[in-house]
């Protein structure tokens, strides 16, 4: 028995080869194809009786085939052996009429037999079948001897043959028994299997439909709807009745493809059933100049429909389809209801979600975001345009098309769809440097614990919109983009100016160059970015030493606290000496992410040491200070600040840190520790308020206290006080 050939289906899948004459009708025997599909049932149902989590690959690219018709009736049905149908070439303009022969199964599709009506056999694979389908949705969907029309079907090939591929369940429709397709074949169809809607009348199929719908049978529902619909057409002649059955049938079909999530075919089905409603008065009664109630049918219908608009995020159109409920005396709960959550999603299409909103998201579990009730943001503010830093003008960048204030939040995007999720903590950054200790005041965390009381931070792999991956490269980032579960918040960095072109870091900025390099690799170009040239230029025997010295706080780590910390200060003290002149001066803004790991590992030695001196405890300040100015922030006393004691106490931040994301926030809290055992509570508030100020450009203040609370409480900070 010849197994499924998934390599070949791979391959047809990635792209169009030339069209080739379809294969002669014996080249896929039938008993072959009901071998193959029997084979692949056997195969799924015992993984799944095994437990077993399939693995797929999900090709994105070309290949894929929709058809641009609307209307499955306006196409010429044809079986396999007409003319026109070519292997790898869409066949436009004709509808395939086959119907199902063998059980559905799923796999890396759904996976059917069909035959067409002079009973030519083939196997079809569809694709986009919503995941949440088990076999009981799936058997009420494709019935055996249910007929289906493939809307301008395309044919692949494979080694041993051919396979009807359709990559939107859209374009196979069900075609019922009156539809005007079946008189059209070249030859009928044998009869079918009996069914239990067979000849029964329109309204006794909505009967049939609303029996299972109070089943919660969805399927089972809209098969019962459409087949009515189908019957009152070909009874009349037309979509319209005199009993108005039809708008009450599309009524219900409405409400089943909300629940099915078909919010698309909901908004088809209930406008036109407004349509077919009898134009007369529709209120029924006035008070004070508002009317007391609609015709109950249309108050249904304009419901449904406005559901419908919201789900597909037409906000201000579900308002509009709103209104005639919402002037009712009084007005109608529902709608009012879906009014607010609408003027919600339009407000957060405008300006991006409300930190309660945020807070919200923070605090809930991942499952419980698998679909957010939330409206994405794109800002008008940038743009996808060619890049300014490309001459040739044919790289696309995401470019400020506006004055651009750093911190903006310019895109909230939801995902398309996840694929994997996990989380870090604070903390583990924190204890990450190199040479870190765990300690009472640097606590190492096991993210097994399931400890609600610590939050982190989430990263996930998924398709987003466009705007998400439009990012291109730079070590020394103008945005920075962060996951509040799977939802994708986009902010600037920095001050952008019309034209300057937001950058995201493919690599960790602290990494060496040739580790940088490396990972940039793939993308397939080599970073021009003002810290690649400054250590390209400082050359391969500088590299070597700055390496070498970073890995000896790791390795030379001693027990003497007097030993350990003249040992990271002289790491400290040679990796500045690698740095120009002009650089040891700390010039404004100059980035150099090596020297941030012995800066900041310094710092936490004397503020950990059993009873540090308060001339130990400045070193420490200074330390962090230098730690900060390692990741590009340009920090400057203020006026009358200027002795030691106070020199860093209340510094005015003249340019945010330029990488390094959370850990400058970090170092920023760390200082304020200090100062709070110094016992300078100015200096505590102050640094605080410089850490929230740094999270403008990163991840935003809203969720501030939330996200570095429990770090703060570690160390006897209060944010919320000090805001």
């Amino acid at each position: 028995m010849e197994s499924l050939d998934w390599d070949a289906l791979r391959e047809a899948a990635t792209s169009l080869p030339p069209p080739s004459p379809l294969p002669p009708p014996d080249a896929l025997p039938r008993a072959a194809i009901f071998a193959q599909h029997t084979q692949l049932t056997h195969r799924e149902r015992q993984l799944d009786q095994e437990g077993q989590v399939r693995t797929r690959k999900v090709v994105i690219g070309p290949g894929k085939h929709f058809s641009r018709a609307t209307n499955v009736n306006s196409l010429r049905p044809c079986a396999l052996s007409h003319r026109h149908l070519e292997l790898d070439k869409p066949a436009t303009g004709l509808v395939l009429v086959v119907r199902t022969v063998a059980a559905p199964v799923r796999a890396a599709a759904v996976q059917l037999v069909v035959e067409d009506c002079e009973g030519r056999a083939a196997p079809l694979s569809l694709y986009h079948v919503p995941a949440r389908f088990g076999q009981r949705e799936l058997d009420e969907l494709f019935p055996a001897g249910a007929v289906f029309g493939v809307k301008e079907p395309l044919l692949r090939s494979l080694r041993s043959g051919f396979h009807i591929r359709i990559d939107s369940p859209s374009d196979l429709v069900r075609l019922f028994p009156s539809s005007p397709l079946l008189r059209s074949l070249p030859s009928p169809f044998p009869r079918p299997p009996a069914h239990f809607s067979d000849g029964k009348s329109p309204s006794a199929l909505k009967d049939a439909g609303n029996a299972a719908f109070k089943a919660g049978r969805w399927i089972k529902a809209r098969e019962a709807y459409e087949w009515a619909l189908a019957a009152i057409k070909s009874e009349n002649g037309s979509d319209e009745d005199e009993g108005g059955l039809g708008a009450t049938v599309r009524s219900n079909l409405a409400l089943v493809y909300l629940k099915l999530d078909l919010p698309s075919a909901a908004r088809h089905v209930a406008q036109r059933a407004l349509e077919l409603l009898p134009p007369r008065d529709v209120a029924l009664g006035h008070a004070d100049g508002a009317p007391l109630a609609l015709d109950p049918l249309r108050a249904k219908l304009l419901y449904r429909l406005s559901l419908a608009h919201y789900a597909l995020e037409s906000y201000p159109t579900c308002l509009e389809t709103l209104s005639p409920l919402l002037a009712l005396s009084p007005p109608d709960p529902l709608a009012l209801a879906l009014s607010t959550r609408a003027h919600a999603r339009t407000l957060e299409a405008a300006q991006g979600p409300s930190p309660a909103t945020l807070r919200a998201l923070f605090h809930s579990s991942p499952a419980a975001c698998s679909e957010l009730d939330l409206a994405d943001l794109a800002s008008p503010l940038v743009g996808i345009r060619p890049s300014p830093t490309d001459p040739t003008g044919r790289r696309r960048a995401l470019v400020a098309l506006a004055p651009i204030p750093r911190g903006t939040l310019l895109a909230c995007l939801k995902p398309l769809g996840i694929v994997t999720f996990n989380a870090f903590h604070v903390e583990d950054l924190a204890s990450s440097l190199p040479g870190a200790r765990s300690t009472s005041s640097s606590p190492s965390l096991d993210l097994d614990d399931d400890n609600s009381g610590q939050e982190g931070f989430h990263a996930l792999t998924a398709l987003y919109p466009p705007l998400a991956s439009a990012l291109n490269h730079s070590c020394v980032p103008t945005a920075s983009y962060t996951f509040l579960r799977s939802l994708f918040l986009l902010r600037a960095r920095v001050d952008l100016a019309p034209g300057d072109e937001l950058t995201d870091s493919y690599a960790d900025a602290t990494d060496p160059l040739e580790v940088r390099a490396e990972k940039l690799a793939p993308h397939g170009f080599a970073c021009g970015c003002e810290l690649c040239a400054e250590e390209r230029a400082a050359g391969e025997e500088t590299r070597r030493e700055r390496k070498r010295l970073v890995r000896e706080l790791d390795e030379g780590t001693t027990d003497d606290p007097g030993e350990e910390l003249d040992r990271v200060r002289r790491v400290k003290r040679d990796l500045e000496a690698t740095y120009a002149a002009e650089d040891n001066g700390r010039r404004a803004g100059c980035v150099r992410p090596p020297l941030y790991a012995p800066a900041r590992l310094l710092a936490q030695r004397l503020a950990d040491l059993p009873s540090p001196s308060q001339a130990q405890l400045r070193e420490a300040v200074q330390c962090e200070v230098d730690a900060l100015r390692a990741l590009g922030t340009v920090l400057e006393p203020r006026e009358g600040d200027e002795q030691e004691d106070r020199r860093w106490e209340r510094p005015r931040m003249v340019e945010p840190p330029r990488v390094g994301d959370t850990n400058a926030v970090l170092s920023a809290l760390f200082v304020a520790r200090v100062w709070k055992t110094l016992g300078r509570d100015e200096g505590t508030r102050h640094w605080i308020s410089l850490a929230r100020d740094i999270e403008v450009g990163q991840a935003g203040v809203e969720l501030f206290e939330l996200r570095y609370g429990d770090f703060a409480r570690r160390h006897g900070l209060d944010l919320v006080s000090s805001t």
